[in-house]
């Protein structure tokens, strides 16, 4: 068995920010996913997959396996193909602050959506931003890692209009 597929960049300040799957969609179950994501650095998991995504995928149960493997567990849920509404906004204002000391701290940040590009690069885009990269340095890293995020409509349309 393959491990769970992942991608990483890697910022100048030596953070990471992962872009991957939803953990147990390919080719492992979620304990090893979850457990390749640790081998990988992670430190904090942001799940962008509402409640019901998750149940329909049987990851339902992330939360405490990410507490079994010491990964903070933040969830930020988009629907897909979306742009971000509630309750996203008010998890991101609850969590933003975490997010960004970690990326301060040369922290490993893994997202993930379903496939791992569109709403996972939609939110690596809201980090980096909100971080100080400007919107044209986002869209090279973000697409240069994931060519076909922030290309749908509605998401890159928040992601312009994003103001930090």
């Amino acid at each position: 068995m393959s491990a769970h597929p992942y991608d990483v960049l890697s910022l100048n300040n030596g953070a990471n920010i992962i872009f991957t799957p939803c953990p147990s969609t390919k080719t492992q179950n979620l304990e090893d996913s979850i457990a390749t994501l640790k081998a990988a650095g992670t430190n904090i998991l942001l799940s962008l997959m509402p409640q019901k995504e998750l149940e329909k995928n049987n990851v339902e149960t992330i939360n405490s396996e990410c507490n079994k493997h010491d990964i903070t567990w933040f969830h930020l849920p988009i629907n897909d193909d979306e742009a971000p509404k509630q309750p996203f906004t008010s998890s991101w204002n609850t969590h933003k602050t975490d997010i960004l000391q970690a990326i301060q701290h040369k922290q490993t940040i893994a997202i993930h959506c379903k496939g791992g590009t569109g709403r996972t690069g939609l939110v690596a885009a809201l980090i980096l931003n909100s971080a100080g990269y400007t919107k044209e340095e986002v869209y090279n890293l973000v697409q240069g890692i994931r060519p076909k995020a922030l290309t749908i409509k509605l998401q890159k349309e928040y992601f312009n209009n994003f103001e930090v």
